[in-house]
């Protein structure tokens, strides 16, 4: 299930982002699956 959330991001970065086309709601959801697992595997 996915929810609603709101993030804040420096304006240059999201309009760089928007310019190249990229989902930015996907590629900080990717960004963050990436940092958890780094985090969990860290600890391990």
């Amino acid at each position: 299930m996915r929810i609603k959330t709101t993030i804040r991001i420096d304006e240059q970065t999201l309009k760089s982002a928007q310019e190249l086309g990229l989902n930015v709601s996907k590629a900080c959801e990717n960004a963050l699956k990436i940092y958890i697992n780094a985090l969990t595997n860290a600890k391990n």
